[in-house]
């Protein structure tokens, strides 16, 4: 349900794009994006008005690559062609669920008189790929050309320091929970974990 839920956001947020970033993006003369690996959006626009980009996977990569786990699944690396078709199952289900998205973004192509399929074009492609995944704890690649691994996107000085009571730590038990972006603001998880604490 979760991603799900997450799939009708990117149509909602897509559509948005769609019908004003180009026009704003060509009033401030943008000259190149930096797209987010989920956005699909970000993409066909980039092709659109033929603008470089870069893309950037803020969390896991989710290149569908049949040779690793998909990134919604708790699955290890196996090599070898069961694996490889039980990943591309899971790839199989993504599509069905992302069917509303995919649409979308194919509709808005033919509007752009676009190529369905993503053109081989330099200005359809990404001029590098960008993960904050640090490359030791990625998946073996097929293919790693053109990704650049950075590790965790952080600046420490513009981070202001917070004072941490250690001396409160005695030995019991201690909790930590830590949520991404899309769990916050839901009230009810901070209410459980405060209950349970």
């Amino acid at each position: 349900r979760a991603l799900r839920f997450c799939i009708l956001r990117s149509v909602f947020q897509a559509k948005a794009f769609f019908e004003d970033a180009p026009t704003q993006m060509l009033s401030a003369g943008i000259e190149g994006l930096i797209v987010d690996e989920v956005a699909s959006y970000g993409k066909v626009i980039a092709e659109y008005l033929k603008l470089p980009f870069v893309t950037v996977a803020n969390a896991l990569p989710i290149t569908m690559d049949p040779s690793r786990p998909p990134f919604f699944t708790r699955w290890r690396f196996r090599r070898g062609r069961l694996w490889r078709l039980r990943n591309r199952a899971a790839y199989f289900v993504l599509g069905r669920l992302a069917a509303p998205l995919v649409d979308l973004v194919h509709q808005q192509r033919r509007a752009w008189k676009l190529p369905l399929a993503e053109s081989k074009s330099p200005s359809a492609a990404p001029l590098v790929e960008i993960s904050q995944l640090p490359e030791f704890v990625d998946f073996p690649r097929e293919k790693t050309r053109g990704i650049i691994y950075t590790g965790p996107f952080s600046v420490s000085r513009a981070t202001p320091e917070v004072p941490f009571p250690w001396q409160e730590l005695d030995g019991r038990p201690l909790v930590y929970a830590s949520m991404g972006t899309l769990q916050n603001g839901q009230e009810a998880l901070f209410r459980i974990i405060a209950v349970a604490c």
